[in-house]
């Protein structure tokens, strides 16, 4: 199964079953970028894509189509032109899954799209004002949905939203 969100139920049977496992794919690296190169796009030019939007296969087929529709195959002037990383087309994609959060998940992804660094979970629940099995709920579900990045920073895990969700919170009316 591939999906952007990993499903209850196999998160529950990972924790009971060990031979049960999920990957969790990163995204593709320049070499992989087949989308591209059906775009007619340089390999060169390709990697400041795949650099932009982390290797998302779906954001980079939907770039590549704007800058091949748009600009002719231009990266380099798509990248001028654009002051945003979020396109028209990606929207409804961001919106549907917006649209799926609880309340609380909802207000935790807004908080962090108006971060600008990493956040630890004791910055979170100071400025969160919840209790911290709420909080780790709400936590929990996002990762589960692949909306909220996670990195070790000094022995502590810290917390940020991916580039695209985060211009999209920040930018989109009405959230």
């Amino acid at each position: 199964m591939l999906s952007r969100e990993k499903p209850r139920e196999i998160a529950l049977l990972e924790t009971s079953n060990p031979h049960c496992t999920s990957l969790r794919l990163t995204g593709l690296d320049a070499a992989e970028v087949e989308i591209l190169k059906e775009k007619d796009l340089s390999s060169q030019e390709g990697e400041k894509l795949v650099d932009i939007y982390g290797g998302n296969p779906l954001y980079l087929e939907i770039v590549a189509t704007v800058i091949q529709d748009l600009f002719g195959g231009g990266v380099n002037d798509f990248l001028k032109y654009f002051q945003s990383l979020l396109t028209h087309d990606m929207i409804p994609i961001l919106e549907q899954q917006f649209q799926r959060l609880s309340p609380s998940e909802a207000n935790l992804i807004r908080l962090l799209a108006h971060e600008t660094t990493t956040v630890s979970l004791n910055q979170l629940q100071a400025q969160e004002h919840k209790t911290g099995v709420d909080l780790l709920k709400d936590i929990q579900s996002l990762r589960r949905r692949f909306l909220l990045e996670t990195q070790e920073e000094d022995s502590r895990m810290v917390f940020s939203l991916d580039p695209i969700l985060k211009e999209y919170v920040q930018h989109v009316p009405a959230l």
